[in-house]
């Protein structure tokens, strides 16, 4: 799927259709602790994301990676016009988090490019 039309719902509905064994909408419903109608409304886009915690465990129900978990938060942030939940506490409560800011908004004021931020995460990928 292309990452820029993927949807939060499009991507929980292909990961439970395509886990094996495979998940009816019924069964992943009720081990998520939600109603049927509900999780039906979320893959179909009708309703916003999950919360942080029914996030959480869809990943550990299917397994998912660290990079679809990440995925899946930030889908959820896009289709919910936020920011992810899952690093939102670092974004806006630690010292990280300023620099990122101001980071972000020199990228608004076309200050920066890609290989810059590439260069970055390379070197933070060093150092653990």
């Amino acid at each position: 799927m292309d990452k820029k039309t993927l949807s939060f719902g499009g991507f929980i509905k292909e990961k439970r259709l395509t886990h094996q064994p495979r998940l009816t909408l019924k069964k992943m419903a009720e081990s998520l602790g939600v109603n049927l109608t509900y999780l039906s409304d979320v893959e179909n886009n009708r309703k916003k994301p999950f919360p942080a915690d029914k996030i959480e465990l869809f990943c550990k129900l299917l397994e998912l990676s660290d990079e679809e978990r990440s995925e899946m938060y930030d889908l959820a942030a896009r289709d919910s016009e936020s920011v992810s939940q899952d690093i939102a506490d670092t974004i806006m409560y630690t010292q990280e988090g300023d620099y990122a800011r101001k980071a972000l908004r020199m990228v608004n004021q076309g200050k920066g490019n890609v290989e810059l931020w590439k260069e970055l995460i390379r070197r933070m990928e060093e150092e653990q």
